[in-house]
């Protein structure tokens, strides 16, 4: 398995710094102002898709977290069918990113 390694975003603003762990791809938005992410890492619970908004405070907004390897969803005692990637596609996209934002 591979892991992913540092990101550091720099603002050439304000000389501040992020780094975020275990990054293995990731996509800016059109407009620069979100960053999608994905993270590979040695903890399965650290794994995801994840974006934030460089240059504020705001925290992280989770998209995919977990292995992803979910074929369905269980809702009562109703099973439904289920792709996390799939989703995650459809969801990025609908904020103008390819289906290569999806690792």
């Amino acid at each position: 398995r591979t892991y992913g390694s540092e990101l550091v975003l720099r603002s050439l603003g304000n000389a501040s710094e992020t780094t975020l762990p275990d990054v293995t791809e990731f996509v800016w938005a059109k407009d620069g102002k979100l960053l999608v992410y994905a993270v590979s890492a040695k903890k399965d619970d650290e794994n995801g898709v994840y974006a934030i908004v460089p240059g504020t405070n705001a925290p992280r907004t989770v998209l995919l977290a977990g292995k992803g390897h979910e074929r369905r969803m269980v809702v009562g005692d109703e099973r439904r069918p289920w792709n996390d990637a799939e989703v995650a596609g459809e969801v990025l996209a609908e904020f103008g990113f390819t289906n290569q934002a999806v690792p």
